[in-house]
């Protein structure tokens, strides 16, 4: 799908449209969960851009792929039996891959044991 502006006029009323054009409340539990995960892609790119995560910029970006469509997946009702799904859906093999991944991570880190607030510098704050 393209759009060409960002802002419709058309969520005034606290209702928004879905991919396929269905009309639900901004409220509403799909609407939040593709509003979060935007928002963690947004921060995903915040933290790619630090110099020191430059070694993890090639795994930040496909996290951020697997996450433009989960969001169009979660922003995109699956259409009834005889109509054909318009859309990729996130596969069960990205949601591996991405386990996977994160266990590799978590490999190389020592054991946790405790809890870290984030902060003394931007990139451990990101």
């Amino acid at each position: 799908m393209r759009i060409s502006k960002v802002v419709t006029r058309t969520g005034d009323e606290g209702q928004t449209s879905l991919a396929n054009g269905e009309r639900v409340s901004k409220g509403s539990l799909r609407v939040g969960a593709y509003g979060d995960v935007d928002e963690l892609n947004s921060l995903i790119g915040w933290a790619g851009v630090e110099p020191s995560n430059a070694a993890l910029q090639p795994l930040l970006t496909e996290i951020q792929n697997h996450l433009f469509v989960l969001g169009a997946d979660l922003s995109t009702p699956i259409p009834g039996a005889p109509k054909p799904d318009p859309i990729r859906r996130i596969s069960a093999a990205e949601v591996e891959y991405l386990e996977g991944e994160v266990a590799r991570c978590n490999s190389e880190l020592p054991p946790l044991e405790e809890f870290i607030l984030p902060g003394g510098s931007e990139a451990v704050a990101r």
